[in-house]
Parts: structure tokens; C-alpha cells; sequence
């Protein structure tokens, strides 16, 4: 078995000027030739393939190392540098092994920048207890202190890790492609998301007990990214609010996070978590809860301060699970903008849409558009919304004051025999025109008990009987009292 160098597609499409020579600096010989005489030590010392492989990456400086096929087993991370891709046979094919340490690494205070781990598996020590914690073993873990941008994993798994799966605390614009990791002591994939991340066709499963699916603090999108199959308290959280969720204390952090055609599901606790303050859209995303047990929210928010969209066929859905809050989405929300709109959303089976905000705060720029389906919704604490474009409040009277539109309306919530059910604007204005619609029924009363109306009032009725005992039909007209033939009464 040999270690090749190879150029690195990732960088000469980069069009960077350094120009990788066929030879390595070491002794001047070529890298076929530094392989073939550490393969004599492989034969006696298995745990020197970590050696061996990071003396094959100092050697070469930049470009591709290709690992062979087999079990790699180490007990010394390899160190990835930057601009270094690490290429195994295949997930399943090429098996990193370490024991008692990191899979892969990179150096501390380094800038790290157009690193690629691609087509291998990294097989820890932990042999699935998830009751064992260590954040010194990771699957993959590029804690450079310094920022890391424009790297990549594709197709990788990671399993049987007493810390996490993937972490990456400072990444830029990083990529995350068929990452999968199961059976881990820590989070599956912790990335910063500086400069928006991609994770795509992930997946996380067998996460212990406390720990996240998926960790991003600032900005991603994820794209068809799964789990938790077998286990696991939370799917995702999202931004960083002083330290939940992470091994220490790293401050704050705002959130702009898009999911597309993900499927958020048997989680055991909460579906998503937003800490801090930002914003999120699900797009064509299903939330299912688990089949049993008693689960939280689907979502939680503590702030949502920026535009917030569920949007195209997004499904909350309970596999069977008992909801233990009434509220399906929780919002801690100081001046929220949560926009639920486009295509055949549905809440079901008895979970409703049901978003709890604080009472001393005010409700702006929250609406629903187009296509919704409830099943037992249950909407508390809402004091405005918009349907069809028209402004709909709730109140006693007509406004005396703000600016109103023609179609906007105000629903009587003091209603009783004979009361208007509400008023429309016919004239738009401050406070606009406004007509009474909807009577409550038609009340009975003697002619002494007429009620005192306006120009307002136009088409208010009522069965008067002072004037039949059965009561003759009396119309307000906006002037005067009528009958059936406008003779005043």
C-alpha cells in the first residue's frame, strides 16, 4: 500500500499561481518512493499510519494525498495543512482509525484555507457508548483558532467518536456534502457558518443524550440534510447566545439559516432552535415529531429579529409523540417579521399552529399567505393580521385614530343579541370611512329601548313590540326609524 501525491483539482481551479512540482521536498525523491519506504514500518507497526501520513503531507506542502484501501489505524491525529486534500477509496473503503485522539485535525493559529476531506470513513474507538464525552476526540476537527474558509467534506462518515462528529468553529463559506455521522458523544456536525455554510445531503443519527444533530452558530443553508434516526434530544440550534449548547462560553451570534427539502424528524426533545437573534426559512421541509414520548416544540425561538419565512409544502407532523406545550412554534419575540406562506402547509394531528409570544410585547408584520391548511389550529395573543392584502383587528367600535384602507376590518369582540359582528372601511383615511356588517341576530325590544345610532348605523334592524305584539321589523336608515315601506315609525 502506497501514499500518492497527486495535483489538487480544488486548487488549480482556483487558477492560483503555485505551481505544484512532481517532486517533494524530501531528499528529492519523489513521493511514490517516501510511501514505499514507510510501507516496510506499516508492516510491523500498524498505529504509525498517522505518522506516515502526516509526513506525507509536510513533504508534498500543497496538493492531494490518496490514501489506500484498508484499516488506518493511529494514535496521533493527522494534522491536515492548508491547501491539502486527503482522498481515501471510498466510505467504508478507506477506514481512518484513531485511537485515544482527534481522526483529523488542523493547526492552531493558522489560516486554513482550500483543505478537502473526500471518499473515507473515520471509525473511532468508542464503539457506540454515548455515554462517554471527550471534545479532544473528534471525527474531524478543524479548531484552527483562526478563520478557515472555502474547504470542503465530501462523502465522509464518521462514527464511534467520544467527542464530535465534524467541528469547525470558524469556518467561511466552508462545504459539508454527504457528511454523515452516527454513534458520537458530542454534537454530529458543529459548524461557526461565518459566511454561510452549505450542508447538504447529510446525515446525523445516534447522538447522545443533550447533544445537537446539527450545531451552526451564524449562517447556512441546508440542503436535504436528515435525521435523527436513532436518537437524539435535538435535531438543530441555530446562533449562540453565551455559551447553550457548546462546551464554553463564546458570546453571541445572529442566525440566518434556510432549510430546503429537509426532513426534521424523531427528535426527541425540540426540532429546531434559534438562540440570540435572526432569521430562518423552511422551504419545502417536513418537521415530524417522534412516534412516542412526550417532545417540546417543533420550533423554538427565543428572538426572531429578522424576516422569517415557512414557505412550499412544509408539514409539522407528530408521529405519534405528545406534545408537552401547547405551542407548536415558541417565539421570545421582541419585533418579529414571521411570514407563513406559499404552497399546502399543514400543521396536524392536534399540533396546530400555535405560536406563543410574551405579553408585554407588540405583534408587527406577522401574516399568513396563500394555500394553508389547519387541522385544530390554535392561534393566541394575535392582535392584527392580514388576509387578502385587508388589514383585519379586533375592538369594540369603529377607529377614531391611524391610517386605514378600504376593505381593512374590525371584529366586535363584545358581541351580543342584535350588535354589529364588526366594521369595514369604505373610505380610506385616518381614521377613513367605516360601515357597520354582519348583525347578530335580531333582537325585541319596546320602541322606549331604540337604540342611539349614527350615520354609522345605516341598516341596523330590530322587531318593535310597542308597535305588534309579535314585533314589526323596524330599519335604522341614518336619519330615522322605518318600516317595511320607509314610512317613518
Amino acid at each position: 500500500m502506497t501514499i500518492k501525491r497527486i495535483p489538487s483539482d480544488m486548487i488549480e481551479n482556483r487558477n492560483t499561481k503555485v505551481k505544484l512540482s512532481d517532486e517533494i521536498g524530501v531528499s528529492n525523491r519523489k513521493l511514490e518512493d517516501v510511501s514505499t519506504a514507510y510501507a516496510t514500518t506499516f508492516k510491523t507497526d500498524l498505529n504509525d499510519w498517522g505518522q506516515a501520513i502526516n509526513e506525507a503531507i509536510n513533504s508534498i506542502g500543497r496538493g492531494r494525498v490518496l490514501l489506500p484501501a484498508g484499516d488506518l489505524t493511529y494514535t496521533n491525529p493527522i494534522i491536515q495543512k492548508p491547501m491539502i486534500e486527503i482522498i481515501g477509496q471510498g466510505i467504508d473503503v478507506t477506514v481512518l482509525k484513531p485511537v485515544g485522539c482527534h481522526g483529523i485535525t488542523a493547526p492552531l493559529n493558522d489560516f486554513f484555507r482550500f483543505a478537502k476531506i473526500k471518499d473515507l470513513t473515520i471509525q473511532g474507538d468508542n464503539a457506540g457508548d454515548l455515554t462517554i464525552y471527550d471534545n479532544t476526540k473528534n471525527g474531524i476537527n478543524w479548531d484552527t483558532t483562526k478563520e478557515q474558509y472555502q474547504c470542503k467534506i465530501e462523502r465522509v462518515r464518521v462514527l464511534n467518536m467520544k467527542g464530535k462528529g465534524v467541528y469547525s468553529p470558524y469556518d467561511f463559506n466552508n462545504v459539508y456534502d454527504e457528511v454523515f455521522v452516527s454513534f458520537c458523544g458530542g454534537h454530529g456536525i458543529e459548524v461557526a457558518g461565518l459566511n454561510t455554510s452549505t450542508l447538504k445531503n447529510c446525515y446525523v443519527d445516534y447522538i447522545a443524550p443533550g447533544k445537537v444533530g446539527y450545531r451552526v452558530y451564524q449562517n447556512a443553508v441546508l440542503i436535504s440534510c436528515n435525521g435523527l434516526g436513532g436518537s437524539g434530544d435535538y435535531w438543530g440550534v441555530f446562533g449562540r447566545n453565551n455559551g447553550q449548547f457548546e462546551d464554553s462560553n463564546k458570546g453571541q451570534s445572529q442566525y440566518n439559516i434556510i432549510f430546503i427539502g429537509c426532513n426534521i424528524e424523531d427528535w426527541k426533545k425540540r426540532g429546531c432552535t434559534f438562540l440570540y437573534s435572526g432569521g430562518f426559512q423552511f422551504i419545502s421541509t417536513t418537521i415530524y415529531a417522534p412516534a412516542t414520548g412526550t417532545f417540546e416544540y417543533y420550533i423554538y425561538a427565543q428572538n426572531i429579529s429578522k424576516m422569517s419565512n415557512i414557505d412550499g409544502s412544509s408539514v409539522f407532523q407528530s408521529k405519534g409523540a405528545t406534545k408537552q406545550f401547547v405551542e407548536t412554534i415558541y417565539s421570545d419575540i421582541n419585533n418579529p417579521q414571521l411570514q407563513i406562506y406559499n404552497g399546502e402547509l399543514k400543521f396536524e394531528n392536534a399540533t396546530g399552529l400555535s405560536v406563543k409570544l410574551p405579553t408585554n410585547k407588540v405583534v408587527y408584520d406577522s401574516y399568513l399567505q396563500n394555500a394553508l391548511e389547519f387541522d385544530y389550529a390554535n392561534i393566541k395573543g394575535m392582535s392584527y393580521y392580514y388576509l387578502g392584502g385587508k388589514k383585519h383587528t379586533f375592538g369594540t367600535e369603529i377607529p377614531t385614530s391611524g391610517t386605514w384602507a378600504v376593505g381593512d376590518t374590525i371584529h366586535n369582540t363584545n358581541t351580543t343579541i342584535g350588535a354589529w359582528a364588526g366594521w369595514k372601511c369604505i373610505t380610506a383615511g385616518t381614521p377613513g370611512t367605516w360601515r357597520p356588517f354582519g348583525q347578530t341576530g335580531v333582537r325585541m325590544i319596546p320602541t322606549t329601548s331604540r337604540p342611539t345610532l349614527t350615520i354609522n348605523d345605516i341598516g341596523y334592524t330590530y322587531l318593535d313590540s310597542t308597535l305588534s305584539p309579535n314585533g314589526k321589523l323596524v330599519t335604522w336608515n341614518g336619519t330615522n326609524w322605518v318600516d317595511a315601506t320607509g314610512t317613518i315609525v
